[in-house]
């Protein structure tokens, strides 16, 4: 027991030695940046206090303005053709949606949408089934929603106009 305590005294004195150690590092000269003759001060084409009348250096611009590598980027288009992941969960709202199991088919249009959310037949495919729950107010921002993303897509507008002014 003695040659324990013995044994737990002499390590914690290493321990104690061992954080008061200064580990053999000095402190560091710090010079004055003037006072070396290769001084950034020195080299910089800013006013000094001795000529305090010289004028401050002018940015140069480029002659022509900053014009895009690819003016003409357009997004690729989302569509559920895309993603195979979209289109399989599609088919599982669609398989939900028939059976009645509306809130599980809203929940995989909104995991649906997460992944692609500027395809508007996700909106309105989720309008339907929000138009199916009673929930009108959300069927018509819904279909807000897939008009909006719907530019050159004449089926999903017609369809989601249609949707929508039966909630009206």
């Amino acid at each position: 027991m003695r040659q324990i305590k013995n044994g737990l005294l002499v390590l914690l004195v290493f321990a104690v030695v061992g954080c008061a150690n200064t580990g053999g590092y000095s402190s560091v000269p710090v010079e004055e940046a003037s006072s070396r003759p290769d001084s950034v001060f020195e080299q910089s084409d800013y006013p000094t206090q001795d000529d305090p009348d010289q004028s401050r250096p002018q940015p140069s611009y480029p002659d022509e303005p900053y014009q895009s590598q690819t003016p003409d980027y357009k997004a690729p288009p989302t569509s559920p053709g895309n993603n195979s992941a979209v289109i399989a969960l599609l088919g599982s709202a669609e398989k939900q949606r028939q059976s009645g199991d509306y809130m599980r088919a809203a929940g995989t249009l909104e995991r649906a949408i997460r992944i692609s959310p500027r395809d508007p037949e996700l909106y309105y495919q989720l309008a339907q089934v929000r138009y199916l729950q009673g929930n009108y107010h959300q069927t018509e921002q819904l279909c807000r929603k897939a008009i909006s993303l719907a530019a050159g897509n004449k089926e999903v507008l017609a369809k989601s106009r249609t949707l929508m002014d039966k909630v009206r």
